[in-house]
């Protein structure tokens, strides 16, 4: 067996204390830090390199001329809650190497003219939405070079300032709502109308609702993203910020508005939406334009599994989230086809026995996806039906980097999961699988890592005397068994098409007293067997293994 080499590597970092500031040195970065000390006065004794000045929660009052002008080098100023009332011109003066200003969370009110014109380097600002609507008209050019602006707070007549449309080369834009519920208007966002902005990403909490039957409907409250129609944009996201109205729906006509945007990536997470029409995916004029959807935490109910099948008119999606998406609901596969059981899979005779019901199970169940996905997380959707299906079957997948399905279990896991062909990684963690089929994991030639913890593979493993679940799977370099309640050491051919791939084993947590026999791997670098029956491993044991190799 090859000896493992264990390399920790340190970057070198020296601190020091200066007038009770933290000095940090990194490479190519010195940052002073004197947050939280009640400082009336800017710090004098920081090394005139320093690149990162932390003054934030002290009490600095006004920003006089020339305020950090002994700090050329500085890159990075925090002054975020420092009871700033007002700021000077040139207070910034010097600064000529200044990229990113953080002026969160002061009472100041309104600008001077041309406070940002000492600073042409600044590309990173995160100010309050109202104070920097004050900025003057007459000095917006000072803002031209902005890329990232984050706000909070406001904007109190829904609109967002004027002042954004001076910043020509702004391309990431946040928002952060206070705690008033706010309204999207037709013209929340024309402000933005010519510039080129790539991320938008609102947090909060917006409303502009009606009702609609027995639900609530979002009604136009995405009809203010009209304004960048036809444009190429990097990310939306609207991280809960519908959440405390109640259960939505998409309609189409409310969805072309996201439609109408060539957009890479889309984040309606958490928004306890409840329901998305299929055609509103249809209708989507930039469909091949979106690479990752983010649907995670909302709340779709049993009609919602069909709209996946729209999934595939994305031809360049490259990631979905799907985690939880019943909002922890009990929900029941659908597109069952109802014919006989199949008779040619693979069940052992203790399986017939420990599983009568098997031969009224419902047959097969049959999921498209796009084949351009790299990504899927299906993770934590309760399908808890009545009986588990012969198969399963995933279309379209060509090549996937990781699919994780963990918790997303039916009442057991005695069927097969086919079309897993050209998946790399996969998380298959907290099934139910105290009764397995041994060919569950047949199609899955090509994996190479396998998470399974929590699946009771203890009892659903215990009859496999022939190797049978993981025959094939030769490419297997990474196995994770932990908390599976294994107690008797593994067969002999449990592993036998792993003997020249398998790296890392995980088998943590469970009741093993001595798992294999490490003399059987060629290249496993890494075997994690703690918090098990293991009385101790004596030096000669440990010689033994390395001698027979």
């Amino acid at each position: 067996m090859k000896a493992i080499n264990i390399v920790l590597l340190y970057k070198l970092v020296s601190l020091v204390d200066s007038d009770n500031c933290g000095i940090t040195f990194r490479k190519g970065r010195v940052t002073c830090d004197c947050q939280s000390q009640y400082r009336k006065l800017i710090p004098e004794y920081c090394p005139k390199n320093t690149t990162d000045l932390l003054l934030a929660n002290n009490n600095l009052g006004i920003l006089r001329v020339l305020a950090f002008a002994k700090y050329t080098q500085l890159r990075y100023l925090d002054v975020s809650n420092c009871n700033i009332t007002a700021i000077e011109k040139s207070a910034f003066g010097n600064l000529v190497f200044l990229e990113s200003l953080n002026l969160f969370f002061n009472p100041m009110q309104m600008f001077q003219s041309n406070v940002f014109a000492s600073i042409g380097g600044l590309r990173y600002l995160s100010i309050p939405h109202n104070l920097l609507s004050t900025y003057p008209k007459d000095s917006w050019s000072d803002l031209f070079n902005f890329t990232t602006v984050m706000t909070i707070g406001g904007p109190s007549n829904g609109i967002f300032a004027p002042v954004f449309s001076a910043m020509e080369r702004l391309n990431y834009f946040r928002h952060f709502w206070d705690y008033d519920k706010h309204i999207l208007h037709n013209d929340t966002f024309k402000s933005f109308k010519n510039i080129s902005l790539k991320t938008l990403q609102l947090s909060g909490k917006l409303r502009r609702i009606e009702k609609d039957m027995h639900t609530l409907v979002l009604s136009n409250t995405l009809l203010s993203f009209h304004v960048f129609k036809d444009r190429h944009m990097d990310v939306i996201d609207l991280p809960s910020v519908f959440y405390d109205y109640g259960e939505y729906i998409i309609t189409p006509e409310l969805f072309q508005y996201i439609g109408n945007i060539c957009l890479k990536s889309l984040s309606l997470r958490g928004n306890k939406l409840k329901l998305i029409d299929g055609s509103a995916i249809q209708e989507m004029k930039y469909k091949n334009c979106l690479e990752n959807l983010d649907l995670a935490r909302n709340d779709f109910d049993i009609h919602q599994m069909m709209v996946i099948t729209y999934f595939t008119l994305f031809s360049n999606l490259k990631r979905i989230d799907l985690f939880q998406i019943d909002g922890n609901r009990h929900v029941k596969m659908v597109h069952y086809k109802y014919v006989k059981r199949t008779n040619n899979l693979y069940f052992p005779d203790h399986q017939t026995k420990l599983d009568n019901r098997s031969n009224y199970r419902k047959a097969d169940f049959l999921l498209s996806l796009p084949d351009s996905l790299e990504f899927v997380n299906a993770s934590f959707i309760g399908d808890h039906s009545e009986h588990s299906p012969n198969s399963l079957t995933f279309t379209g997948i060509k090549h996937m980097k990781m699919f994780d399905i963990a918790s997303t279990t039916s009442e057991d896991c005695n069927y097969t999961i086919k079309g897993l062909e050209n998946v790399e990684v996969l998380n298959i963690s907290n099934f139910k699988c105290h009764v397995l089929n041994y060919t569950f994991l047949r199609s899955c030639m090509n994996l190479q890592q396998l998470i399974m913890h929590s699946s009771s593979l203890g009892i659903g493993l215990e009859n496999d005397h022939h190797g049978v679940f993981l025959r094939d799977l030769k490419k297997l370099q990474h196995i994770d068994f932990a908390r599976n309640e294994f107690k008797s050491p593994f067969s002999k051919l449990a592993f036998q098409s792993q003997l020249h791939s398998l790296q890392f084993l995980k088998l943590e947590g469970n009741m093993f007293t001595m798992p294999i026999n490490l003399a059987d791997f060629s290249h496993l670098r890494l075997l994690d067997i703690r918090n098990n029956k293991i009385l101790y491993l004596t030096k000669l044991m440990i010689l033994n293994e390395l001698i027979k190799k």
